[in-house]
Order: C-alpha cells, then sequence, then structure tokens
C-alpha cells in the first residue's frame, strides 16, 4: 500500500478540522472592567491608574493565551482524528511534518510552564 503524500493528509486535515468545535467560546480581550475615570490628585489616583495598566496588559495576554491553547487543542483532535488507524511510521512522518512545532507551542501556553 502506497503512504498518502503530506499533502493529501494536510488536506485531510484542514477538512476534518472545520468539523472539530472549539473548546469552549473565545475569550474576549477586554474581560478586565475599566473604571469610568481617574482622579489624578487624589493620593492614590495615580498609583491605581498604574496598577489598573498593569492588570489589563496582563488580562490581554492571558486571553491571548487561551484562545491560542484553544486552537492549538482543536488542531490535536483534528490531527488525532486523521491519524487513527495508520500505521506508527507513517504516523510519525506525518507528526515531524506538522505535528511537533504545535506541541512545543501548546505547551509553553500551558500554565505550569509559566515563570514569573
Amino acid at each position: 500500500m502506497k503512504d498518502k503524500g503530506l499533502v493529501e493528509y494536510y488536506q485531510q486535515f484542514t477538512e476534518v478540522r472545520d468539523g472539530v468545535a472549539f473548546c469552549g467560546p473565545p475569550l474576549p480581550y477586554r474581560w478586565l472592567s475599566t473604571p469610568e475615570n481617574y482622579d489624578l490628585m487624589k493620593p492614590h489616583g495615580m498609583s491605581a491608574f498604574l496598577w489598573f495598566e498593569l492588570a489589563e496588559f496582563q488580562a490581554l495576554d492571558i486571553a491571548n493565551s487561551i484562545n491560542s491553547l484553544s486552537i492549538h487543542a482543536r488542531n490535536f483532535d483534528a490531527w488525532h482524528r486523521v491519524l487513527e488507524g495508520v500505521d506508527r511510521n507513517e504516523a510519525f512522518r506525518v507528526y515531524l511534518e506538522f505535528i511537533q512545532s504545535n506541541t512545543v507551542v501548546a505547551l509553553d501556553l500551558i500554565p505550569g510552564n509559566w515563570t514569573v
């Protein structure tokens, strides 16, 4: 039996991926509630403003990471369906070409791997 080419595997992946649901709805990017205004003349006005700016940046970073992880999980599910029943050597060939780089990126998005 002749193995499929990598192009055929990728075409099958894109077709299967269209039928795979995301893990959940995307996290919105502006989910941190914004205070109406800052009175910078009050004793803690400027520090409250700076802390909110920092928190807003971190919230955006978290939303990006969660949404990206959801995309990678969907791709892994689609690849799993495509490679079901494929012999080990052929699956490894496809893994090296398409899946390995996604795995590295997705593992970096898992919170246990974050350093502060």
